[in-house]
């Protein structure tokens, strides 16, 4: 995708913008909102500045639909060029919210996939709470400090 200076400017404004608009708290959610308001925020301010005519409807409901991941992955890369995504599934069961933490620990350990082991805690609070399913010696605690 290639632009003009005014179109890179204002994409990147779009960007700082639907971040500031973003609530959930989990990570997942999070990029969903940020993708549904980056592309409504960026296409309102091209319309204004670059030409066209705007139309604001009534605000978006509540809860936001689920976005696929690709789509999410998509646009930050048409604002990111040079970002790498970085994710982490969870197989089998989840015990909670993903903590943002681990997906840039899986990825230094070239991890992809993992086994949610937070539920063993109450036994053994020493226990990791993340476990490869590709290795059982690669391991995830949460970060010190």
């Amino acid at each position: 995708m290639s632009m003009n200076k005014d179109e890179s400017i204002i994409t990147q404004v779009a960007a700082k913008i639907a971040a500031d608009l973003t609530t959930a708290s989990d990570i997942t959610s999070r990029l969903g909102e940020w993708a549904v308001a980056f592309d409504t925020v960026r296409t309102a301010l091209l319309d204004t500045i670059i030409g066209g005519d705007v139309t604001v409807s009534a605000p978006a409901p509540a809860h936001i639909p689920d976005i696929p991941m690709a789509v999410v992955e998509q646009q930050v890369q048409q604002v990111f060029p040079s970002a790498t995504a970085i994710s982490v599934q969870i197989k089998g069961k989840a015990h909670g919210p993903v903590p943002e933490w681990l997906a840039q620990a899986a990825a230094s350990k070239g991890v992809s996939t993992v086994w949610d082991e937070r539920d063993k805690l109450q036994s053994n609070p020493k226990r990791p709470w993340f476990r490869s399913t590709e290795d059982k010696d690669v391991c995830f605690w949460p970060p010190r400090g």
